[in-house]
């Protein structure tokens, strides 16, 4: 990934299976109980830490997400580009 000419690279550090919390939940038009996967990265700009990421997404889409993809691609290209069909909620 680059941005104006400075590389942008990405470190995953948690990936967790979890029931939706309820501001998630609610956010992703989701069911009671569902299940979640949350996502935590850092962004790296030349080397040097500028950002953190904490995603929430439905097992759907994130058990298709592998390790090494998170290390390199944007989450939104990963599940845009995933089988299945997005929610109307999700968009």
């Amino acid at each position: 990934m680059r941005a104006a000419q400075r590389t942008v690279t990405l470190r995953s550090y948690e990936r967790a299976v979890l029931s939706a919390p309820t501001r998630v939940k609610d956010a992703l038009a989701l069911d009671d109980g569902e299940q979640v996967e949350r996502i935590k990265r850092i962004r790296l700009l030349e080397g040097d830490v500028f950002g953190y990421e904490e995603r929430y997404i439905p097992i759907e889409f994130s058990s298709k997400i592998t390790q090494q993809a998170l290390k390199s691609k944007a989450i939104y290209s990963l599940i845009e580009n995933s089988p299945g069909k997005l929610r109307r909620s999700f968009l």
